[in-house]
């Protein structure tokens, strides 16, 4: 007891000296959002490459908590009445490619950064949707907007899922008995966006996190301690006894099976040590009255990664878009490269891929998620996953969904199927499902994917062209 108190303080002493060494600068006073906002603030302007259209960039301070940029033609005889708005959890969306990309193309994209910028660990799930609410405000109210769309990409896909989902369907979605957490009346009345466009929508940040989470740890406390006899070597899945190759691995059935199932309950006992944790702190007898730290260790072993042989394709035929917009229907296979977006075993066990920014009431919040008994991933489909457990399921979101709703996956990454089983819980009668050859998550082209040089093309341009003949039909 008197070595695990000494570890807790010693933990409060670092988070203390962490906390005055960065802190914030005071947020900006407001700008009123107006009509003209050209008047407050002068746009830079530059002509888009190939469009012929100069695209201005207008700073905008929407809230104390919100801070954005328009993205728009210069010239009003180039803007069309369709509005975009892009954000994401925690990353800088101000100046994401697609927002200039949007705007040579006659849209207005309005790009925001929330209240949890580069703070992934600390979102609190609901806060994120006061803030994509005060964006569709802003855009609701400029005369020359008629429609305004959601554009979700990577983690602002399950923002703009479940936002639509609520907005549509009011607060009793997101209080369903089924969630781990429910949502407040906060979130009564949003103001809906006339559709969603999802851009390789990550499933949530719960089972995005779940899927990191190392399936060999046994046991651990809420600070992230594993003691070296609660990691089962035979479930490591960076040990070459167990099939691991950086270059070609061969993890057998049994073993991938045994990894997913040791997988789910760990998270599952996570879960639950949170929950415990919380009754202690609405007890008063918690380390603090108000929340406490929650650390996840050994958390980058997403099996896939390695083994491209799952999440590899979908169940159903879609339409692939190539090079130049050229169509086609197939199953749409993943052709990522192995080890996308992993480091090997040395990152699984660094403190760099610790999760250390999160809290009690954070990881409840944003990133439980249950697993059942039979939880396992597959080459085209993913088993044992509550989605009505949390309220960042992209699955459970989108199945509220009943606006126009385009997806569009990439086929140089993995979420793929994730994307397909969330496009089919939707009841939209006006839906499209599409998936760009050759891209990355980041929406450039997988040059390591290609067989012959510029096999793929440019597939931004290809995606970004889509995306305007569908917005185009949708006026």
């Amino acid at each position: 007891m008197l070595r695990r108190c000494s570890q807790f303080f010693a933990f409060v002493v670092v988070v203390a000296v962490v906390a005055a060494c960065s802190s914030q600068v005071a947020p900006p006073a407001v700008t009123s959002p107006s009509a003209n906002p050209t008047t407050a603030v002068a746009p830079s302007a530059a002509a888009s490459a190939g469009s012929g259209i100069a695209v201005e960039r207008i700073p905008l301070a929407l809230s104390q908590t919100v801070q954005a940029m328009l993205w728009r033609p210069a010239s009003a005889s180039d803007r069309k009445p369709v509005a975009l708005l892009l954000t994401h959890e925690s990353a800088d969306f101000t100046n994401a490619s697609s927002c200039g990309d949007f705007a040579s193309r006659g849209f207005q994209a309005l790009c925001m950064n929330g209240r949890f910028l580069n703070q992934q660990g600390s979102v609190i799930w609901d806060d994120l949707m006061l803030d994509v609410k005060t964006g569709v405000q802003y855009l609701r109210k400029q005369p020359d907007i008629k429609k305004v769309y959601l554009v979700g990409h990577s983690g602002g896909g399950a923002i703009m899922s479940y936002y639509q989902n609520v907005a549509e369907n009011g607060v009793k979605v997101c209080q369903d008995a089924r969630r781990i957490v429910p949502c407040s009346d906060q979130l009564a009345d949003l103001p809906k966006a006339d559709g969603v466009i999802l851009l390789d929508p990550i499933p949530g940040l719960a089972f995005s996190t779940l899927t990191q989470t190392d399936g060999a740890v046994i046991r651990e406390d809420q600070f992230g301690e594993i003691a070296p006899s609660m990691v089962d070597p035979t479930l490591d899945m960076f040990s070459p006894a167990n099939g691991y190759d950086a270059k070609k691995p061969s993890f057998s059935a049994d073993f991938v099976k045994r990894f997913y199932a040791a997988e789910g309950a760990r998270y599952n006992r996570l879960d639950s040590l949170a929950q415990s944790r919380m009754e202690a702190i609405k007890a008063g007898k918690g380390w603090f009255p108000d929340d406490e730290p929650f650390v996840i260790n050994r958390s980058n072993a997403r099996l896939w990664v390695p083994d491209v042989d799952i999440l590899a394709h979908t169940q159903q035929a879609h339409t692939i878009v190539g090079p130049n917009g050229v169509e086609r229907q197939e199953i749409a296979k993943s052709i990522r490269p192995v080890g996308t977006s992993a480091r090997g075993n040395q990152s699984n066990l660094l403190y760099a891929s610790t999760r250390t920014g999160m809290t009690v009431r954070s990881f409840l919040s944003t990133y439980a998620i249950r697993a059942t008994p039979d939880y396992q991933i597959t080459a085209d489909n993913v088993i044992g996953v509550d989605w009505q457990s949390t309220n960042t399921s992209l699955v459970a979101n989108a199945g509220g969904i009943k606006s126009p709703l385009l997806a569009l996956s990439m086929t140089g990454h993995y979420w793929l199927v994730t994307t397909e089983i969330a496009f089919n819980a939707s009841p939209s009668a006006d839906k499209t499902l599409a998936y760009i050859e050759g891209a990355t998550h980041g929406l450039s082209t997988c040059k390591e994917c290609e067989t012959t040089p510029g096999q793929f093309g440019d597939t931004e341009k290809t995606l970004m062209d889509y995306i305007a003949r569908w917005l185009t039909s949708h006026m």
